[in-house]
């Protein structure tokens, strides 16, 4: 972090090549940046705008890949399907926004995938815009140390005798996974979502999302999700 510039930055380099059982998305290396501009900062409350650029470039194992997505539920087969193919080169570029106004949070990102090969370069596109509002008056604070937003602190306790906090948030999502004769499918969704935090440790959330798929031919194949979660920490 600098402070003065206003800048966050992140660097890494993976290398699975030494693995006896690889991880998805199977690449033997992978190099990665992210660089943040921060012209609006207020880490505990008030105002933060925050402007971020993310790229990628890997290696994919033996020289082939695959991009496959669940639409968002864990449980669901997989929407989103290339297959495997020629790539051997992977590069990824988004920028991604974020703006907070006290309780009010609004942001997303947007990514460009390029694969590279002898037998053809491949392009691919998607990204999600997210809107989030503390009706209980909470703010999220905002951390330079990896440039994200921080867990919901409730302001009173339910265990406590106060109400926790209540957030509502609608979350909309788009991929595109076609590109020539690769037709991973077209996936869109969006998904409002009620939230209730009784304390730090603990969340409760109900959705409901409703996403259309185009693949196999079929321009308008229709899902509804009803999804609940609690999540706890120790």
């Amino acid at each position: 972090y600098l402070p003065k510039q206003h800048l966050v930055w992140n660097l890494g380099y993976f290398n699975e090549t030494l693995l006896d059982k690889p991880l998805y998305p199977f690449m033997d290396q992978q190099y990665a940046a992210r660089v943040i501009w921060l012209p609006l900062l207020s880490e505990t409350d008030g105002k933060v705008l925050h402007l971020a650029a993310n790229l990628k470039y890997g290696n994919p194992k033996n020289n082939q890949t695959q991009l496959k997505a669940r639409p968002e539920a864990i449980t669901a087969p997989y929407f989103l399907d290339t297959g495997v193919f020629p790539a051997e080169h992977e590069k990824l570029i988004g920028p991604e926004v974020w703006y907070r106004d006290n309780s009010l949070l609004l942001g997303g990102a947007y990514y460009f995938v390029r694969t590279e090969a002898f037998q053809g370069n491949h392009q691919f596109q998607g990204g999600d815009i997210w809107a989030s509002w503390l009706m209980t008056g909470e703010v999220r604070t905002y951390q330079t140390r990896g440039g994200l937003f921080v867990f919901v602190y409730p302001k009173s306790s339910f265990f406590k005798g106060g109400t926790g906090a209540f957030e509502a948030t609608i979350h909309a999502t788009y991929t595109n996974a076609n590109s020539g004769p690769i037709q991973g499918g077209k996936f869109w969704r969006l998904t409002p979502t009620l939230a209730w935090y009784p304390s730090y440790e603990f969340r409760f959330t109900l959705g409901y999302g409703y996403g259309v798929l185009n693949r196999f031919g079929i321009s308008d194949g229709r899902t509804q999700f009803f999804q609940a979660r609690i999540q706890f920490m120790l």
